[in-house]
């Protein structure tokens, strides 16, 4: 038996022993380095070659780490948020977990011949500010806008411009089938802002006609946005309906009119007087009655700030205006305007039946042109299908 033991001793002394695998999850010695275990990785986790976990670094917000261990910003769900209120009111789905708000479920009434009014509540109360929004999608707000120096008529408390707003909504209605512009609304009541400004009429009037835009008479609009602006009034997505209770000596009102002249602010000017007659002589309209000039002005203006009367319209003139040389009644269009040095009669808003959402629906309505049409208009509720923002914006 014993020449056997040193062969059995030096069988066993021959046998490695077994090796002991450390835990992957504690450190532990290893001649691996973490840069030779990681490379070519930035981020994530390898086994380096003692079988432990080797962290090679994270990814910043945002990011996540591929299985090749290269840090990749992670696709990002894009809320839908016309597609979403296609049809819709309320709060509705946007496709990414969250909500959006579409316009107010508005209360509907019998209006202006067979269309609809916006039975929202004029308010009694004056607010300066901008109160939280009813609707996530574009939308117009009203504004009451007075200079320094010139006396406050109360128009956004006394009925007035929201009886205007119901005015002319009503009839857009009409003429687009039971669509019309989406207004800010606050709990179902027409949020009308109100500015008073630190500048005087005067300032707000300017002292010539010059291309200037702090003191030409052409630009009262232009210093009205600015001093929006200033006053931190102007939010993104919405246009701006100013009743301006100043005046010019330019024009009764002035449009932002995209893509050549981009802004916020449509405005009339309640104070001007232009060839001897008062912008103001006019009765304003009511919501449940015929129009007057400035609702039917306002109307015109908010539509050329949505980009209307594109200049590739056939009948386009003079900036944003039309007029249909083979239509009966070029002058009954919303958008009409006489073409300089022709005679053409004036503005048909005293015709019987009133005015017409572009009379052939060639130029800015109801086409298939390819250029701007108000059928597909962003700004309208219930929100079209192939929604569009206007030009530019």
């Amino acid at each position: 038996m014993k020449q056997w033991l040193p062969l059995m001793l030096l069988s066993l002394a021959g046998c490695p022993e077994p090796m002991v695998m450390p835990s992957p999850d504690l450190p532990a010695e290893c001649p691996e380095t973490r840069e030779q275990t990681c490379f070519p990785a930035l981020c994530g986790e390898k086994l380096n070659a003692c079988g432990q976990r080797v962290s090679c670094g994270t990814c910043e917000a945002g990011q996540s780490c591929t299985v090749t261990g290269v840090c990749e910003t992670m696709m990002q769900c894009v809320p839908d948020v016309m597609g979403a209120c296609i049809g819709h009111c309320g709060d509705q789905p946007d496709g990414c977990g969250g909500t959006v708000r579409c316009g107010p479920c508005m209360e509907l009434d019998a209006g202006v011949d067979g269309g609809v009014v916006q039975m929202f509540r004029c308010p009694v109360t004056r607010s300066s500010v901008d109160r939280p929004d009813e609707s996530g999608l574009l939308q117009v707000r009203m504004m009451y806008v007075i200079p320094s120096d010139l006396p406050d008529e109360s128009l956004d408390v006394n009925g007035r411009i929201c009886e205007s707003a119901r005015a002319f909504t009503g009839w857009l209605s009409t003429q687009l089938g039971g669509r019309t512009l989406r207004l800010d609304q606050k709990d179902g009541e027409l949020d009308i802002g109100f500015l008073r400004l630190n500048k005087t009429n005067a300032e707000m009037r300017g002292s010539g006609n010059l291309s200037n835009v702090t003191t030409g008479i052409a630009y009262v609009r232009e210093r009205i946005e600015r001093e929006l602006v200033a006053g931190n009034q102007i939010k993104p997505d919405k246009l701006y309906a100013v009743f301006y209770g100043g005046e010019s000596t330019y024009a009764c009102g002035g449009a932002a009119y995209p893509p050549a002249l981009i802004g916020s602010v449509i405005a009339m000017y309640l104070k001007s007087n232009i060839g001897g007659v008062g912008c103001e002589s006019r009765p304003w309209g009511q919501g449940n009655a015929s129009l007057g000039y400035f609702d039917w002005a306002m109307l015109h203006d908010v539509l050329h700030g949505v980009g209307i009367v594109p200049a590739a319209a056939p009948n386009h003139h003079t900036t944003g205006h039309v007029f249909d040389v083979s239509a009966t009644g070029p002058n009954t269009d919303l958008m009409y305007s006489p073409r300089p040095g022709m005679g053409d009669p004036g503005w048909g808003i005293d015709t019987p039946g009133g005015l017409v959402l572009d009379l052939r629906h060639d130029d800015y309505f109801a086409h298939d042109a390819g250029y701007v049409n108000l059928a597909k208009s962003a700004f309208l509720e219930p929100l079209p299908v192939g929604a569009v923002r206007p030009p530019g914006w």
